[in-house]
C-alpha cells in the first residue's frame, strides 16, 4: 500500500498539474485541505481513545496543546519544513515530468541519513553509507530510462524544478528526523503530535 500511495502520489499530482482545460487549482490550497484533513482524522481518533467523551478530548486537548505550548510551538519547525516541502513538490512536478521527479526526490533517504547523525548523533558505518549511495543509484538506475521517455511539461523550467526536488528531499529528511527526535523525548500520542503539526498548517 505503501509503495502504490508513494508511486501514485507523484504520477496524478502530475497528470493534475497539466493544464488541458480552465485554470489551475492552487497547490497551497491542496496543502492546507490535505492538513485539515488529517487534523480531522486525528480528531476523531483521539476522540476514540478517549471513549467518545468529547470532555475527555477537549482537557486533553487543552493539556497538550496549551499548557505545553513549548513543545506545540517547537513543532512548528517540522510543520513549516513539510508545508513549504508539499508546496516544493507540487513545482517540481509542474516543470519536470513524473518520474524525474520522484527520482530526485528519493535522495531523502540520503538527507535522513544525514540529518540522523547530526540531529541524533547515530553513527553509520561506511557499509550502511554505501548502501544509502547505492540505493539511491539503483533508484535513479531503474527509473532513468522512464525518465527519459518522459516530456517535461511544456513552458516548463527542469532546472527550477530539479532545484524544488531537491530543496523537498532535504526538508523531508530534516523534518522526519525533528519529528523522530520529539517522538522519542515524550509519551505524547502519534495522533496528537499530528493535531500539533496541522495547527500550523
Amino acid at each position: 500500500a505503501l509503495v502504490v500511495q508513494n508511486s501514485a502520489l507523484f504520477v496524478i499530482t502530475r497528470y493534475t498539474r497539466s493544464e488541458v482545460k480552465g485554470h489551475l487549482y492552487l497547490s497551497s490550497v491542496v496543502v492546507l485541505l490535505i492538513e485539515l484533513a488529517k487534523m480531522g482524522v486525528c480528531l476523531l481518533l483521539l476522540l476514540r481513545e478517549a471513549r467518545w467523551r468529547p470532555c475527555v478530548l477537549l482537557s486533553n486537548l487543552y493539556s497538550n496543546l496549551w499548557e505545553q505550548r513549548s513543545t506545540t510551538l517547537l513543532l512548528a519547525v517540522p510543520a513549516t519544513c513539510y508545508a513549504i516541502q508539499n508546496n516544493l513538490i507540487f513545482v517540481a512536478l509542474s516543470h519536470l515530468s513524473a518520474a524525474a521527479a520522484q527520482v530526485l526526490y528519493q535522495l531523502k533517504s540520503l538527507s535522513t541519513a544525514f540529518f540522523t547523525v547530526v540531529l541524533l548523533h547515530r553513527s553509520f558505518s561506511p557499509v550502511q553509507w554505501l548502501s544509502f549511495v547505492l540505493l539511491t543509484g539503483g533508484v535513479i538506475l531503474v527509473q532513468s530510462q522512464d525518465a527519459k521517455s518522459s516530456s517535461s511539461p511544456t513552458g516548463a523550467s527542469p532546472l527550477l524544478g530539479v532545484c524544488a526536488a531537491l530543496a523537498a528531499a532535504t526538508l523531508s529528511g530534516f523534518a522526519g528526523v525533528f519529528l523522530e527526535k520529539m517522538f522519542t523525548s515524550g509519551s505524547t500520542s502519534l495522533w496528537m503530535r499530528n493535531v500539533q503539526l496541522a495547527l500550523f498548517a
